[in-house]
């Protein structure tokens, strides 16, 4: 049986790169993150996760150990008006309180974090709605 010419048992070139190489990585950690410079403090990638509600923990933990592996140097967990202890709260996070009403607390505190994560598994009322917005329009991006 013949070959036709189009059938080829040698492999094609490659293409020719069409961008610049990419940089070299950056150091990382087991987790595969940048590692923090020496000068690093844990309050410069402080995360502080506001969420959940009543019994309702899991998006909230969740979202707090999630920021632990991807190397917040902090993790504050916060459930508005509910009490937190032990399970199933991360062992990583330090358990802060907010009052039912939490908005104008957490405008108050925020800058002493890198970032917020508002909204996991927060109740879906009008009240809560409230304070999203007041969060929203009063923080601060710092620049990112």
């Amino acid at each position: 049986m013949r070959q036709s010419a189009s059938a080829s048992t040698t492999p094609a070139a490659p293409p020719p790169p069409t961008s610049a190489p990419a940089p070299a990585a950056s150091p990382s950690g087991p987790n595969g993150w940048p590692q923090p410079g020496a000068e690093a403090h844990k309050w410069q990638r402080a995360v502080w996760v506001i969420g959940g509600h009543g019994t309702m923990l899991g998006a909230p933990s969740l979202a707090a150990a999630a920021a632990a592996r991807a190397g917040a140097g902090y993790v504050a967990l916060s459930v508005p008006g509910a009490t937190l202890s032990g399970p199933p709260v991360p062992v990583e996070s330090v358990i802060r309180p907010l009052p039912a009403r939490w908005g104008a607390d957490v405008v108050a505190e925020q800058a002493r974090f890198a970032a917020l994560v508002v909204g996991p598994g927060l109740a879906v009322d009008l009240a809560t709605q409230g304070d999203v917005l007041t969060v929203a329009a009063n923080t601060s991006t710092r620049g990112l």
